[in-house]
């Protein structure tokens, strides 16, 4: 009997790790973690996001290369000082309300687990904030994209959101 369970035990264990084997990190994350940005965040919130209590970051770029056309590349960000400067620029953007506005055009979406969801999509010199919409200026937004570029991380095919 017991060698039964050992045996069970270790197919078990072979069948899972053979699952995730050939899977890039982008397919491990998007079978890990699900972004639900739905609460309603307030700039208070944003500013009061703790580094060290984020579980997940992830930035994605929308990219035009020559042999694909516009692409969503993103990178997984998991190295707790580039957290940390990913969440004190966040921090340190001077929010300001606006009327929620269909707004075109957009660079990156940058998502993150802490104690709430949080996606904020730029876009120039606007932000989306779980569905709340913020001005910014179009410097702290080239900001956004330089820190993107910045992160020494492997650049993997996304989807959109």
């Amino acid at each position: 009997m017991k060698r039964l369970i050992c045996l069970i035990a270790l197919l078990s264990i072979v069948l899972i790790g053979c699952s995730t084997a050939g899977k890039s990190n982008t397919d491990k994350a998007k079978d890990e973690i699900k972004i639900n940005a739905t609460t309603k965040l307030e700039k208070e919130d944003i500013e009061n996001i703790k580094y060290e209590k984020v579980t997940y970051l992830r930035i994605k770029e929308l990219k035009n290369t020559d042999s694909e056309g516009w692409v969503w590349k993103q990178k997984i960000v998991n190295k707790k000082e580039d957290i940390k400067k990913v969440v004190e620029f966040l921090k340190s953007i001077k929010y300001t309300e606006i009327d929620q506005e269909l707004r075109r055009g957009f660079g990156q979406i940058v998502e993150l687990k802490e104690q709430n969801d949080v996606r904020i999509v730029f876009g120039g010199d606007s932000v989306n904030v779980n569905g709340k919409y913020f001005g910014i200026s179009n410097e702290e937004d080239e900001n956004m994209k330089k820190i993107y570029e910045d992160l020494n991380y492997n650049e993997e095919t996304s989807e959109r959101f």
